[in-house]
């Protein structure tokens, strides 16, 4: 990440407290980014870590390991991140970011709807609307509501909508109901001409709120005279979810049940589990199967190959002669399938689901590893739950026939890579997207994943785990493969008893 974004980022953190309720707590120089050198505890660090520059010349990084006592298992981590210059802010950066951090005190200072007193006013007054199954990752979107039928706390605004937007990229949301919202006057003179190109539009019963990335964007919609319609906090969760074909039953339908010829069972048939999607888990045999997805007569729903897209990491599928869908199954258990029908084109996704393993069953391999890997010669689950470090307890043995496996306990959500023990993680392997992307959505268990072996930079995978102990199989297609994608697989199994 480059050191803009970096403060980008920084400022969107900071900007947290100033958008919720309650009382925020702020410490001491987050407005001029402040670091203490990554000192995880300094009360006895003296003024060398807890320095504060407030002429914004400097936010007092870099200036040595912290002490021992607190931080030396970081020690290591903290020393990459000295190293990588695009960590090193310079004084108009902290100048940037002090005026960031203004203008969201003025901002919060603009409006009572940012200091509701009692649980009642939050409870009528806030809303979220990027919820459920679809929503999109990194995105926030809460409404603040001083419309009509309810006490006019601010009589300058009906309602307040505050996007955060912590992804790469710019996003957009679109909220029922939503009308005459514009950009916070505070931003639309900020010291951050970025935010300023943040926008709102309005259609015929709903508006579209656009923020750029890596930003937090403030809307308002003025209260003009006598107070007005504002936008309801449940606008978003009381509509009614309506599955996209109704009360009809839609099934998958080839030739492995016959195409239904000689009759549907509930076996075959999709539940319907909100937000458009519709789930059903099946048994396979190997094979190539021909199949589509339809109702009872194929008069409501009738969807072949060219009538769906195909997800992320699905089986890859074809056309057969008539048009419907052919998939090649590769290994015999229990496959996924995931429609999602609110997409302009239907989005299906075939998965091979295999939540656990039994661990015990690769033994370390007594040949030598054949794959070429930087420093030590292994592979290591590295990430924020071995402190960034190649800790033994996560590191991948060579099982044999261009195999590795970590087995180990895990919990809770963290970011990884596969990777050397080298302090420059020389040989990185991670989960890809179809176009060689790094997979930045959560990875889930019992799925596989096309791998990459390339640099990733600062990106990682992700994943959110039950505690337990799990296992981290990767499975390269050659012995010793240069850096491309599409390398190899990874798939993560909970261990069987």
């Amino acid at each position: 990440m480059s050191i803009d974004d970096r403060v980008r980022v920084q400022n969107m953190a900071g900007t947290l407290p100033f958008i919720s309720q309650g009382i925020p707590f702020l410490q001491l120089g987050g407005d001029l980014l402040r670091s203490k050198s990554m000192d995880k505890n300094s009360y006895d660090a003296g003024d060398w870590f807890n320095w504060v520059d407030f002429s914004l010349t400097s936010n007092n990084w870099n200036e040595g390991l912290p002490l021992a006592e607190n931080n030396q298992a970081q020690w290591y981590a903290i020393g990459n991140l000295f190293a990588n210059d695009q960590t090193q802010v310079k004084g108009t950066h902290i100048a940037f970011s002090a005026a960031v951090f203004k203008e969201f005190l003025a901002i919060r200072q603009s409006s009572k709807l940012f200091r509701l007193t009692n649980a009642q006013d939050v409870i009528e007054r806030l809303g979220f609307h990027n919820t459920g199954l679809g929503q999109t990752q990194g995105l926030i979107v809460m409404s603040i509501d001083d419309g009509t039928d309810l006490a006019d706390l601010d009589p300058m605004l009906d309602a307040l909508v505050v996007v955060v937007n912590g992804t790469s990229v710019e996003q957009s949301h679109t909220i029922l109901t939503a009308s005459n919202f514009e950009l916070h006057n505070a931003q639309q003179t900020s010291a951050d001409s970025v935010v300023q190109t943040a926008s709102f539009v309005e259609g015929a019963n709903s508006g579209t709120f656009t923020v750029p990335a890596l930003t937090t964007a403030v809307f308002i919609k003025p209260q003009n005279g006598e107070q007005g319609p504002g936008l309801a906090a449940d606008v978003t969760l009381s509509q009614p979810d309506v599955a996209p074909y109704g009360d009809t039953t839609i099934y998958l339908r080839g030739s492995m049940n016959n195409f239904g010829d000689n009759g549907l069972t509930e076996s075959d048939s999709f539940s319907y589990v909100g937000n458009g999607v519709y789930s059903l888990n099946y048994e396979l045999t190997a094979g190539t199967y021909t199949l589509k997805i339809a109702n009872d007569d194929y008069s409501l729903v009738n969807l072949g190959f060219a009538e769906v897209q195909f997800g992320e990491n699905s089986v890859a599928a074809s056309a057969d002669a008539d048009g419907n869908i052919s998939v090649n199954v590769a290994t015999e258990g229990n496959y996924h399938f995931q429609l999602d029908a609110l997409q302009d084109t239907p989005e299906l996704t075939i998965n091979n689901v295999l939540p656990t393993v039994n661990c015990a069953a690769l033994a370390d391999s007594t040949q030598s590893n054949p794959f070429n890997i930087n420093g030590g010669g292994q592979l290591y689950v590295r990430g924020s739950h071995s402190a960034w470090g190649p800790d033994e307890a996560y590191r991948l043995p060579y099982k044999g026939n261009n195999i590795y496996q970590a087995v180990a306990e895990f919990s809770s959500d963290f970011q990884f890579k596969l990777a050397s023990d080298d302090g420059s993680w020389t040989t990185q392997l991670w989960a890809q997207k179809e176009d060689g992307n790094i997979f930045a959505d959560s990875l889930a268990v019992g799925v596989s994943y096309p791998v990459a072996y390339n640099d990733a930079g600062e990106n990682n995978n992700q994943t959110s785990l039950t505690a337990g102990t799990y296992s981290f199989l990767l499975t390269l297609n050659e012995a010793n493969p240069s850096k491309s994608n599409n390398v190899g697989s990874l798939i993560i199994q909970r261990c069987s008893p």
